[in-house]
């Protein structure tokens, strides 16, 4: 039996202690992209996004509540909501989102729903009550707050 990087001689990968076939690690084939996803701090480093009660610095990786409060949040999460921003009712792939973060797409990297995850935490709900990223299944996320540019 070969053992050699986690493989063994029928075919079953180990990896962190789940046994997975190797077909279901492939990804789904799918329609080429026409969307080029970056953040908005590459198209203009020093517009501000206001959304909801909300004020994103894409500059400063910066998110301040209208009360004054700032929100705590890693470079990566302030980084992943300046691309949502950038493309508010723009429905993004996990494929799309990882590349705007620099990262190589992985299928089963579960990185981009944390991220999403703690935005969600410290955003809160709109003033609707509704989230401002929504999940679209089996496409990715979508911003659903308008943005308005300062």
């Amino acid at each position: 039996m070969n053992t050699d990087s986690g493989k063994l001689s029928h075919g079953i990968f180990y990896s962190f202690g789940i046994r997975i076939r190797a077909p279901a690690l492939l990804a789904k084939p799918s329609a080429p992209m026409s969307l080029t996803v970056t953040p908005a701090a590459q198209d203009n480093p020093e517009r501000r996004l206001r959304f909801g009660d909300w004020l994103l610095d894409p500059a400063r990786h910066a998110l301040q509540h209208r009360d004054g409060r700032t929100a705590a949040l890693g470079t990566t999460a302030i980084t992943l909501l300046e691309v949502f921003a950038a493309h508010p009712s723009t429905p993004l792939s996990r494929e799309e989102l990882s590349t705007a973060l620099g990262r190589e797409y992985i299928a089963y990297d579960r990185l981009i729903d944390v991220l999403v995850s703690q935005i969600r935490r410290k955003l809160g709900r709109t003033a609707e009550g509704k989230v401002y990223i929504r999940t679209l299944r089996s496409v990715g996320y979508v911003f659903i707050a308008p943005v308005d540019p300062e």
